[in-house]
């Protein structure tokens, strides 16, 4: 415990202790205990000279006795409290009646209660408590100050703003809101905060309320977008901080951005279908592989689900990528614009130098997906379809091409890709082969695991293949007739033998 001794400053003066007794030894008394404070001691004689002296100056703690002529200690402390309740308020009597000591302490909201005669050592640690009260009810009193001052500063701002404003406090709880606020609800202020009682009350975000609190404290600002029942907003919230930059208070502002938004989704499902067209061109040079860009991307998509239910990859997979990887994995083959059609549709094995030149079709692909600019290519899904198009036929071992990546190294929308075009091919019928059953894709994958394909991939591949099936029916081309069971015939090692 501090010793009353030590120097104090509340505010902007020395820490003042008034002592009120009409009794001059007892005031003699106390002079000689606190003679080492280096704060301000003032002493009165009774409670009128106590009120003239409190109406002249700040005082931070007032010690009263309870018995004194024409106005007792509980009524005097109870006149401090109702005209300067920020002054901490101690009460010496000898009675010790509990029952008059609780109705004291009651109506003067007394402090500290001590026992008469008061030992030099209790009163100098009473004190000690009572300053340190008073300078945390100072600073309590400056942060309401502050935010008054704040708001009145910019409350012609906050009330001409067009867009809803709040203050809330540092649970987030709306204390106040502007007029665009009010106007946008149709009804009274108290029916707007009635409504909206937390900031984010009613909104839907990817960020929690604590993440928020922890971006604020670091960086004083957060802005992101609300959805609330099909309509959008953006929500952009700042701490405001006191002198000593202490936060004690957000201030919020809340923008429409509904119609931005449905514009956004019309542009992106515009550009999604320029990217499936693009891809639609590689596949009408090789007509056999009918529904395979629809199979693919859902393929591919049930694939990314299914990792983002692992913890592994719970944090890196949300629905903007699999909606990104549903829309971008068509285009895979691309680069197939660029092979000639000798080559393309060839329905015997290919040559060395055939094959090296089919294998640029990742590279063409890439390329192609490239001159689309920086400014498009900084979109996700399109961002996404480019690494596909290049990583698709590299394999976990460093044997795929055309860079020869192992492992991570190899982007994870590729390595979802690269199991879903390898099960497609395996189980669709083209130029140089038949279909080949379920099962034996399966099997072929299984012994794949490691080498070609990613082991985390092939396990979900595993939880979902009843899903695959149903595509593969939903989509199944009118001339590929898959053997139910596996055909033991022609089961080549390589999923992709001829690296289309």
């Amino acid at each position: 415990m501090q010793n009353a001794s030590q120097a104090f400053i509340i505010g902007d003066h020395p820490t003042t202790i008034l002592l009120v007794d009409d009794e001059p030894l007892i005031l003699s008394a106390y002079r000689r205990s606190l003679k080492d404070f280096n704060g301000r001691i003032l002493m009165a004689d009774g409670p009128e000279e106590g009120l003239r002296i409190l109406e002249a100056q700040p005082i931070d703690v007032v010690v009263a006795d309870y018995r004194m002529p024409r106005m007792n200690g509980d009524a005097f402390l109870e006149r401090v409290r109702e005209r300067w309740p920020q002054t901490v308020r101690l009460l010496v009597t000898a009675c010790t009646d509990v029952h008059i000591v609780e109705d004291v302490v009651r109506r003067g909201e007394v402090y500290r209660f001590l026992t008469k005669p008061c030992q030099p050592d209790k009163l100098k640690d009473a004190l000690a408590d009572a300053i340190a009260q008073a300078n945390h009810l100072w600073t309590e009193q400056r942060k309401s100050q502050r935010l008054v001052l704040d708001l009145h500063s910019f409350r012609h701002l906050f009330q001409s703003s067009p867009d809803p404003m709040m203050v809330a406090n540092l649970m987030g709880d709306v204390v106040e809101v502007n007029d665009a606020f009010v106007s946008q609800g149709g009804g009274e202020k108290e029916d707007a905060l009635s409504a909206r009682p937390h900031l984010l009350s009613g909104r839907k975000l990817e960020t929690s309320w604590q993440e928020i609190q922890d971006i604020l404290t670091r960086c004083d600002r957060w802005s992101g977008e609300a959805a609330n029942d099909g309509e959008y907003s953006l929500l952009a919230i700042s701490l405001l901080r006191n002198d000593l930059g202490d936060p004690y208070a957000y201030v919020a502002t809340e923008r429409d951005i509904t119609a931005r938004h449905k514009l956004e989704e019309q542009t992106r499902a515009a550009q999604y279908e320029v990217v499936f067209a693009l891809a639609r061109l590689a596949e009408f040079r090789d007509p056999e592989t009918g529904a395979h860009l629809e199979r693919m991307r859902r393929y591919s998509q049930i694939l990314a689900q299914q990792l983002s239910k692992t913890e592994k990859y719970a944090d890196i997979i949300d629905d903007e990528y699999v909606e990104a990887i549903f829309y971008s994995s068509p285009v895979h083959d691309i680069g197939k614009v660029g092979i000639p059609d000798a080559i393309l549709l060839k329905p015997g094995p290919l040559t060395a130098d055939e094959r090296t030149i089919m294998q640029s079709h990742a590279t063409i692909g890439a390329e192609v997906l490239s001159v689309t600019g920086d400014t498009l290519r900084q979109k996700s899904w399109l961002s996404m379809a480019r690494t596909i198009a290049l990583q698709h036929h590299e394999k976990v071992d460093g044997t795929g091409y055309p860079k020869g990546l192992v492992g991570d190294e190899i982007d994870l929308s590729a390595r979802i890709v690269a199991l879903a075009d390898a099960y497609d091919a395996i189980t669709s019928r083209r130029v140089y082969k038949d279909p080949i059953a379920p099962e034996v894709a399966r099997k072929r994958i299984i012994a794949a695991t490691g080498s070609h394909f990613d082991p985390d991939l092939v396990q979900a591949f595993l939880a979902v293949e009843e899903q695959f099936l149903s595509i593969r029916k939903i989509y199944r081309e009118l001339d590929d007739d898959a053997p139910d069971s596996a055909e033991p015939a022609e089961e080549a090692n390589s999923s992709d033998a001829k690296s289309h």
